[in-house]
């Protein structure tokens, strides 16, 4: 119960971060840095001890998916996630594209979710 309460939890917060993508950037959204969820993400993608950041990184990520099915999206932002792709395969994806590219490391988190998730699902392939 604690699990579905904390995921449901964290794809509030996701939504919340989520408006910054479509949403002239301000506050909360635009301050989140990757280099400050990373390790959240980690947690989460490894089955480790969750924290805050996890949460957070959960939220975004989900969210990003989401949205990613809104026909009205700039293209930009589109997704094309495999059908059977799971939201742990999506943090674990982010995870390792940020990983791999730690000169980015001080931008928002968001937007690099969005940039890894194009890179591993993009449209029209």
């Amino acid at each position: 119960m604690r699990r579905r309460w904390e995921s449901g939890c964290a794809w509030v917060i996701g939504v919340a971060l989520c408006l910054g993508l479509v949403a002239p950037r301000s506050g909360v959204a635009a301050s989140l840095r990757t280099s400050e969820v990373l390790l959240g993400c980690r947690a989460y993608a490894f089955e480790q001890n969750a924290n805050f950041y996890s949460g957070i990184c959960f939220g975004a990520v989900s969210t990003v998916l989401h949205m990613s099915y809104v026909q009205a999206l700039r293209p930009s932002l589109r997704i094309c996630a495999p059908g059977d792709a799971t939201y742990g395969q999506a943090v674990r994806l982010v995870t390792q594209w940020v990983e791999d590219h730690p000169e980015r490391q001080d931008e928002s988190f968001d937007d690099l979710a969005v940039a890894a998730l194009r890179s591993a699902w993009p449209c029209g392939r």
